[in-house]
């Protein structure tokens, strides 16, 4: 046997063999554990289910303090956006451009503090910004995750006037849909749409 030959077939110094060994242990580690995470994420009630009431929420708007209570007059539909979410700023455009479809809705456009100032606002979405039936408010975070439970935005949430939870819609819904779409809906499900990840910067979808 040559040199070279024992040299090719000696086997690797223990301390290699032992980093491999620990990285791959690291990896299922952390495999095992996002398994376990969605889980026990799967297997949390739903913080707000359908029926549920309208959370009283308390809010900072352009008139000062207020909170989320039941419309009278119709419904109250909630839809918590980030600025910086691609789909929020498409949802919100549309909704801009078909505003005509909400008379008779009352619209709470919730955001974290980092949300658009008025005038941003009145830049990007000038019906919206002028509507009198549009609210834009801000909530901190903490609030909105204890009230609402996801953290994809958009989310869009349809109360009765009643104040029950008609419907509610993940991720980019088109305006046609929610007005007046989802006066009919039955309230059978969480319907599923593309978002991002509140409380990040993320705009794309969340797996």
């Amino acid at each position: 046997m040559t040199g070279s030959e024992a040299r090719q077939k000696s086997p690797e110094p223990p301390s290699r063999r032992t980093i491999r060994r620990l990285i791959s242990g690291i990896a299922l580690a952390v495999f095992a554990g996002v398994l376990v995470a969605a889980a026990w994420q799967r297997s949390q009630p739903d913080v707000l289910p359908l029926g549920a009431s309208l959370p009283r929420l308390q809010y900072v708007a352009r008139t000062g303090a207020g909170a989320l209570a039941p419309y009278a007059g119709g419904r109250t539909v909630v839809i918590v956006y980030e600025a910086t979410c691609e789909h929020c700023q498409a949802e919100l455009t549309a909704l801009n451009r078909e505003l005509d479809r909400t008379a008779g809705d009352r619209i709470v456009l919730l955001t974290p503090a980092r949300g658009p100032e008025p005038d941003s606002a009145a830049t990007w979405w000038p019906r919206l910004a002028a509507a009198s039936n549009v609210e834009w408010a801000r909530a901190d975070l903490a609030s909105l995750e204890s009230a609402f439970g996801l953290r994809v935005v958009p989310m869009t949430y349809v109360f009765d006037s009643r104040g029950r939870l008609a419907v509610k819609y993940r991720g980019e819904v088109s305006a046609d849909v929610v007005f007046p779409g989802a006066r009919n809906a039955t309230g059978a499900r969480l319907h599923p749409g593309r978002g991002g990840v509140l409380g990040s910067h993320d705009s794309g979808a969340r797996p």
